[in-house]
């Protein structure tokens, strides 16, 4: 990645624009996903006169659209020329502005449209070689005015993703990866979505006790009887340690959202608890952690 600072003066209420462009097939789909992950408003294909006028709508949202990420292609026939002064009125609205051009090899590019099977843009009277040649030569003063060159020739999308995420997301370590926590009881069936299933029905059942039977896993008098058992202690520290383990693996993946869930005979009393508790946990990380008890809610 090169890097070359740009910037509008002072930014107005601390509007982010991104402007991505670069050759065709070089990634602006998979970089798209990886800023709507980071809650970009994302529009693809804007031509460049019409930056300014979006520049006005987000400063006129109040707040609603800060994050914007904008996607131009050779397919809008526009020039360097209209792309420089349009970024230049919003250098003058006093909106910043970051500018990533996307390259990749030759070969690479071949390869990918012939993987694809997409028609590259300006093949219409061009070999794929040549049309590949004649958009680097009209997109060349572009690029080096970008303030990202990012080269997606070895770099997988996960990768792509993850170097977004270190570069222009604003946000704690791990709060990308969204964790979804749900507790069911398997009388009821078991989640559709869930990533990852876990059976607590070995541990000791409240339900049995008549003065717990009828309170739920975020009750203290349930969470102490669950908890004063050794078993139940011994897999509390093994499942943190497990889901501690696992969840930066996937975050290195690129993976946005994970379901967990957690299953008892009713989905009351110890899937709810052990919710509760990796709700907790995974919060203190800085997580990004939505929970749902679906035979309660």
């Amino acid at each position: 990645m090169n890097n070359n600072a740009q910037s509008g003066q002072d930014g107005v209420e601390n509007i982010q624009f991104i402007i991505v462009t670069g050759l065709s097939g070089a990634g602006r789909t998979s970089i798209s996903h990886a800023f709507e992950d980071l809650d970009f408003f994302v529009v693809d294909n804007m031509p460049p006169e019409l930056i300014p006028k979006f520049g006005e709508i987000c400063i006129k949202s109040q707040k609603k659209i800060n994050k914007v990420l904008l996607v131009l292609d050779i397919r809008g026939g526009f020039t360097a020329d209209e792309l420089f002064s349009a970024l230049n009125e919003l250098i003058k609205m006093n909106i910043s502005y970051r500018m990533i051009f996307l390259d990749a090899s030759d070969q690479v590019l071949v390869k990918r449209f012939s993987e694809t099977r997409r028609k590259h843009p300006l093949a219409n009277k061009l070999i794929l070689k040549d049309a590949i040649e004649k958009e680097r030569q009209l997109l060349a003063p572009i690029k080096e005015k970008a303030t990202f060159t990012i080269n997606t020739s070895k770099l997988t999308v996960a990768k792509l993703k993850e170097m977004v995420a270190k570069v222009f997301a604003d946000i704690k370590e791990n709060s990308n990866l969204i964790v979804n926590l749900v507790s069911f009881g398997y009388k009821h069936g078991i989640p559709d979505d869930a990533d990852i299933i876990l059976d607590l029905r070995f541990l000791p059942n409240p339900f049995y006790e008549p003065d717990l039977k009828h309170l739920t896993g975020m009750d203290k008098k349930v969470a102490d009887y669950i908890l004063d058992h050794s078993i139940a202690v011994t897999f509390k520290e093994k499942l943190f340690d497990f889901i501690d383990f696992l969840l930066p693996e996937y975050v290195k993946e690129g993976k946005s959202k994970i379901e967990i869930a957690l299953g008892c005979t009713g989905g009351q009393h110890r899937s709810v608890l052990f919710c509760e508790l990796l709700f907790a946990h995974l919060s203190a990380k800085n997580y990004n952690v939505i929970i749902k008890h679906r035979e309660i809610n």
